[in-house]
């Protein structure tokens, strides 16, 4: 009989703003605003600000909204003749189709892998001969063991700035060096998904997909930290 799963992984590259590759979606950057009225300014940051919202608390969202399928290195080159497995654009998970291979192994649920083209500082050619995919992940789970100490290692933070958020909606957030204890029911359903009471670094997945990457030697990149599930037996 197999080992039941113990634990599940939190994705801290995602969430460490530090570490977040320079890049900006084609039509998002300050350069593109330019030539727009502040009042069609103001209304593509707010529609792009909801869109993440939506995006980080796990609901699927389209090509279209995500802001199209090129996105641009802003103050520097990129390096290298393959595209990194894994990397966290401005704030949004993507990985290349050798990673996006080994993750369909898995059960990923209502999952996007958006295409897009990763283009140079000047916007004038692409850096990498392969497509990257932007991992929008359409699966979320309640599963933060906040009984278990969860609070007394998180800041207390329910306010985004553009964003209006229910009072009573309270959220966490988390350094990557905190081990985020999880219930039981992060071992249930889709090997990836959301924790929307988590602000930043809310992308965890199971061990059976840590050992896939693991095994494709593929973990580079996302910043697997191991979270331990309490209330077993």
């Amino acid at each position: 009989m197999r080992k039941a799963a113990r634990k599940a992984w939190r994705v801290c590259t995602y969430g460490d703003i530090n570490r977040t590759l320079d890049v900006s979606v084609v039509g998002r950057h300050e350069q593109d605003y330019v030539k727009l009225s502040e009042d069609e300014a103001q209304a593509r940051q707010s529609a792009f600000l909801k869109m993440g919202r939506r995006f980080e608390q796990g609901e699927l969202v389209t090509l279209e909204e995500l802001g199209g399928s090129l996105w641009a290195w802003r103050r520097m080159n990129a390096r290298g003749d393959k595209a990194p497995n894994f990397m966290n654009l401005g704030g949004k998970p993507a990985v290349n189709a050798a990673c996006k291979a080994v993750m369909e192994e898995a059960n990923l649920g209502a999952i996007n892998f958006h295409p897009i083209r990763i283009l140079n500082a000047g916007r004038k050619s692409e850096p990498w001969p392969e497509e990257i995919y932007v991992v929008n992940v359409g699966n979320t789970k309640m599963s933060l063991a906040i009984e278990e100490g969860l609070a007394s290692n998180v800041l207390n933070d329910s306010s985004i700035p553009g964003i209006d958020i229910p009072p009573e909606d309270l959220h966490f957030s988390a350094s990557p060096r905190v081990a985020v204890p999880l219930t039981t029911e992060a071992l249930d359903g889709p090997d990836i998904w959301m924790e929307p009471k988590m602000m930043g670094g809310n992308l965890f997945i199971s061990d059976r997909l840590a050992k896939l990457l693991k095994a494709a030697k593929m973990t580079g990149g996302w910043g697997l930290k191991e979270c331990p599930i309490v209330g077993l037996h």
